[in-house]
């Protein structure tokens, strides 16, 4: 490559009918220091476009960091919406499990008590007929034996004061 210092130290021949030496010496001094004003510049550019070529580099590889970092983002609400939904499910699952169990029980108490009313009921309509029947023994007892209307009544009266007593 021709550098400024080739074309200062560059020497011509002398001869008849040539250009005049010292037009020549300072068009070289000139063509010199424009040669060294483009040398510097095209230094200068090299060094920008090496610069501007290490940042396209770096933006390249942040670039492909950032693609990377949203994929990663991306796979990451995904998986992260996957599991939200089989918590969703499950939770969901797990309700309908407590729901039935507790409807089970419901039911399975609705008919307890269903069978404790009928049984309750069944008793005390075995009490009344056995109260019927006894009363009704009482009084053939009574007609057969020959008490009055009037002892009867007393009676009476008397086992209802002493109901009432027992139960203060």
């Amino acid at each position: 490559m021709l550098t400024p210092r080739d074309i200062h130290e560059a020497e011509f021949k002398v001869v008849w009918r040539g250009y005049s030496p010292q037009e020549v010496d300072e068009f070289l001094g000139k063509l010199v220091k424009k040669y060294e004003e483009l040398c510097q510049e095209n230094e200068d550019l090299k060094a920008s476009l090496k610069e501007l070529e290490a940042r396209l580099d770096e933006y390249s590889r942040m670039e492909l960091t950032i693609v990377d970092t949203l994929e990663t983002a991306k796979r990451t609400t995904e998986n992260l919406r996957a599991v939200a939904e089989r918590e969703r499910e499950a939770i969901l699952e797990e309700a309908r499990v407590r729901a039935e169990t507790i409807l089970q029980r419901a039911r399975e108490r609705a008919q307890e008590a269903v069978a404790r009313l009928e049984a309750l009921q069944r008793e005390g309509e075995s009490f009344r007929f056995r109260f019927r029947t006894l009363l009704e023994q009482y009084l053939t007892m009574l007609e057969d034996s020959g008490i009055g209307q009037e002892q009867l009544t007393k009676a009476f009266a008397e086992t209802e004061v002493a109901s009432a007593e027992e139960e203060e």
